[in-house]
């Protein structure tokens, strides 16, 4: 006899668990400063350095700061090569008015005039302009996801099946931006691409529930849609968590012998996967719930 774990009865424990995650988040990144944009949404410099011999971040921070610059520095590749990606966002220079050329030029000299022979091998340039056009384009990209899924699981299953899993993947992926927020990882187009892949991943799993919640609809008519609900969930609770703590353990891999450039995008992961589980299990289903509730049909 398969054990049926009440989820529907334990629904308000998810409900209190993310009031509380939001407020945090919330709180956390107001303290901030708000959301830390990358250089692809307000513009900037970025560029990748090849010093002679071995340095410390800290060394080449002070450089930088001596030179009236604020940027961020991280590794790049393998520890051997001294290779090292040097950002500065263009608004935190306060100069606007000048040309991309002269801001590559500020941090290039910088950097040399302390480290002598260390060789520039890349430059990224973005604008505010464009910055802007990415930032807009990133938030029509998300709207247009949440509104073909929508129409996808309203053809599917039902209505209110929709917007059970539409007001799940808004949830996780408010919650993931407001993580970055939270723990100042930067916002940039890797990280929007991470967004869009826990969409993916949380609406993959919610379906498997919806899908069983259907079979034992035409399977336990006789049944109220709460103990539906609680063996649905129940019946697909190994599958999901064999699913994702695989994944999680490819990711948390990732994350601790990644490479620096890909830590924040692996955190992410590993957030916003975890959201994936419980967003399924305590939002999505119990939306339905409430729904069929307050409509006296549960």
């Amino acid at each position: 006899m398969e054990r049926t774990i009440k989820f529907m009865e334990y629904r308000w424990i998810g409900y209190l668990i993310t009031l509380f995650l939001f407020i945090i988040f919330i709180i956390g990144t107001i303290k901030r400063g708000g959301f830390n944009w990358g250089i692809d949404f307000v513009g900037g410099y970025k560029i990748i350095v090849k010093f002679p011999n071995p340095v410390q971040l800290s060394e080449i921070r002070r450089a930088l700061e001596n030179a009236g610059i604020k940027g961020e520095v991280q590794q790049y590749g393998d520890e051997i090569n001294n290779e090292y990606v040097i950002s500065t966002r263009l608004q935190e220079r306060g100069r606007r008015d000048e040309s991309q050329s002269q801001g590559i030029t500020v941090i290039e000299n910088a950097i040399t005039s302390a480290f002598p022979n260390t060789l520039v091998v890349g430059r990224e340039e973005v604008g505010p302009a464009i910055g802007d056009y990415l930032k807009k384009s990133a938030l029509y990209l998300i709207a247009w996801c949440l509104v073909f899924m929508m129409l996808y699981l309203a053809f599917r299953f039902e209505f209110r099946f929709a917007v059970g899993a539409l007001v799940a993947v808004i949830h996780d992926v408010l919650l993931s931006l407001l993580f970055c927020g939270f723990v100042g990882i930067e916002i940039n187009i890797p990280i929007v691409a991470g967004v869009l892949t826990i969409f993916g991943y949380s609406i993959n799993d919610t379906i498997v529930v919806y899908d069983r919640i259907r079979e034992n609809m035409e399977n336990m008519a006789k049944q109220s849609f709460k103990e539906i609900s609680n063996r649905s969930i129940s019946q697909t609770l190994n599958r999901t968590i064999l699913t994702t703590v695989t994944t999680l353990m490819a990711v948390l891999c990732l994350y601790i012998m990644g490479e620096a450039i890909i830590n924040d995008f692996a955190l992410l992961l590993l957030f916003g996967f975890t959201m994936g589980i419980f967003s399924t299990v305590f939002v999505a289903t119990p939306v339905i719930y409430e729904w069929k509730r307050l409509s006296k049909e549960a």
